[in-house]
């Protein structure tokens, strides 16, 4: 067994490291300066060998702290290992600082940098009434432009369509379902994907309601309703 004392530090001692990030690996040593982003994971894989001329273990102790002028530690490990996984939660500079223990006795650290950026959330909200763009009715193939709230009156027979849609605020698509319900009977149809490009088949003669929810992200935006009426 090799006594604390004649274990030492070893200069050399950290074995080359491995640093994989977006599924590329790249050989990398101490003071390696890493630009990555918010909530990426992050691997390195290396190891620390104690003094050439004998065998002893290592401890190793590690911190991530900010790069600034506060330096606080963000994260501390008391038995830190091989490979280390993380993934940076906030934007800022931060520095990775793996030290050595040899019998003991504290040994030079490596240190790896880190400027981590992060992608502006994107926004995708309603818009209001206003999100909703002009609307083409037709009626056997004849256009008539058309807006929310408008009634309309068509033959059991008749094809009736629309064309139109929603915007949301954003860079972000939106969601759109459907009801077609009977005002007479309460009974009601529901398309939880609407397309509005094709005919909308009615059940049967009597009063209608067509209502449409547009839904930005998980908010469900101003309605637009039109009526019809489809006699036998």
């Amino acid at each position: 067994m090799i006594n604390a004392q004649n274990c030492k530090c070893n200069p050399h001692g950290f074995n080359p490291f491995q640093y994989t990030y977006n599924g590329e690996t790249q050989t990398v040593r101490s003071m390696h300066q890493f630009d990555v982003k918010c909530n990426t994971p992050i691997l390195l894989n290396g190891g620390y060998k104690c003094s050439y001329k004998t065998v002893c273990d290592v401890k190793l102790k590690a911190t991530i702290k900010k790069n600034d002028a506060s330096g606080s530690i963000i994260k501390s490990y008391d038995d830190f290992t091989f490979p280390w996984k993380y993934e940076f939660e906030n934007a800022g500079s931060y520095v990775l600082e793996i030290t050595p223990w040899c019998g003991g006795k504290v040994c030079a650290a490596a240190k790896f940098y880190f400027t981590v950026k992060c992608d502006k959330p994107t926004v995708c909200k309603c818009r209001g009434k206003d999100g909703w763009n002009k609307f083409t009715a037709y009626i056997d193939g004849a256009a008539k432009p058309t807006n929310c709230g408008e009634s309309f009156q068509i033959g059991l027979k008749q094809q009736f369509g629309l064309e139109g849609g929603y915007k949301c605020e954003g860079n972000c698509n939106v969601a759109l379902k459907g009801q077609i319900v009977n005002t007479t009977t309460g009974e009601s149809q529901s398309f939880p994907n609407v397309n509005l490009s094709g005919i909308i088949n009615f059940p049967s003669a009597g009063d209608y309601k067509l209502i449409l929810t547009p839904t930005c992200a998980k908010e469900e935006c101003d309605v637009c309703i039109f009526y019809v009426t489809v006699k036998k």
